[in-house]
């Protein structure tokens, strides 16, 4: 049983982009998909297909896919790319909320940075 919330359709869709991607029977993707997750079985698709892209030729390239997996590269990536968002979400709110409330007004992106932050002393 999987440990994601994935619905039966989005499963089906990925099983069948995976078999049909590497040409594999769908008996043998179903475990995989429903082990690791629409999401990262999706990553671990995209990452595999990348490195082949650029040359990499592996002898089985749906096995090269599963040994991301296994081996948590798909993972460790995933993680990184939710906290680089994170922090560039922090970054962007703390420096909106900054300049407006030390007085310095909303910035040319933002507008209503006071408005939405607090007071704005400099008019």
């Amino acid at each position: 049983m999987t440990e994601y919330a994935d619905n039966d359709a989005e499963v089906d869709a990925t099983v069948m982009r995976i078999g049909q991607a590497f040409g594999i029977h769908l008996d043998r993707v179903s475990p995989i998909v429903d082990r690791y997750g629409v999401m990262l079985s999706e990553a671990a698709l995209d990452m595999a297909q990348a490195e082949m892209a650029r040359g990499f030729t592996p002898q089985s390239p749906f096995g090269y896919m599963v040994s991301l997996l296994s081996k948590g590269l798909v993972q460790a990536q995933s993680q990184v790319k939710q906290a680089g968002k994170a922090d560039g979400d922090a970054l962007y709110e703390r420096y909106h909320r900054g300049r407006a409330l030390s007085g310095k007004g909303p910035c040319f992106c933002c507008t209503d940075a006071a408005e939405v932050y607090g007071r704005y002393g400099g008019k």
